[in-house]
């Protein structure tokens, strides 16, 4: 993951940090932040963390259906599906609803109750890292040569799975934002 990439660090207080990862352990993260001073969040304080929405998600520490209902996967992403008798699923969701889900497969839709569900996982690529993103941004006619963006454009990079749905936790559905981002001053 980019140490660079502006990333929304939603606390479960409802107030926020936007910016970029210096350090990471196992208890808290420390993230930089334009014109201020770098800030330490611990772990557990955190309640999700991203690049906008529940489609771009790096973290989560909540069991959302309603997570699961925003997740779109995009190119080479899909939601991993454990069911309770430990059946596992992979694909993109054709739709889904408040009782079921229904994956897109490769010879047929698979429709699953979510009463039969254990877990979902958002499989995403991961964010780029500090150099891809460099390059992205200042001369991305250089991606041409980089073996990397090949890779990345068969859905081949490497992924990163984020836990949506957790049946083993309390489900919690309310709606994600923040009272006021720290790092932005307030409205006026």
């Amino acid at each position: 993951m980019s140490h660079n990439s502006s990333l929304m660090f939603i606390k479960k207080d409802a107030t926020c940090e936007k910016g970029a990862v210096l350090k990471v352990d196992a208890s808290s993260v420390t993230i930089a932040q334009f014109d201020k001073k770098d800030v330490t969040i611990q772990i557990q304080d955190l309640l999700q963390v991203g690049e906008g929405g529940p489609h771009n998600l790096v973290f989560s520490a909540r069991s959302s259906w309603s997570d699961v209902i925003g997740a779109k996967p995009g190119h080479a992403e899909a939601l991993s599906i454990t069911k309770k008798d430990g059946t596992k699923y992979t694909g993109r969701p054709v739709s889904v609803s408040g009782t079921e889900i229904t994956l897109k497969g490769l010879t047929r839709n698979e429709t699953l109750a979510k009463a039969d569900i254990a877990t979902i996982d958002y499989i995403r690529q991961k964010p780029l890292t500090d150099t891809e993103e460099y390059l992205a941004q200042e001369a991305p006619y250089l991606l041409l040569f980089s073996p990397k963006s090949y890779v990345v454009a068969m859905g081949l990079s490497p992924t990163l799975d984020v836990r949506l749905f957790d049946v083993s936790k309390p489900e919690d559905n309310s709606q994600v934002g923040c009272n006021q981002t720290k790092s932005e001053p307030p409205l006026k």
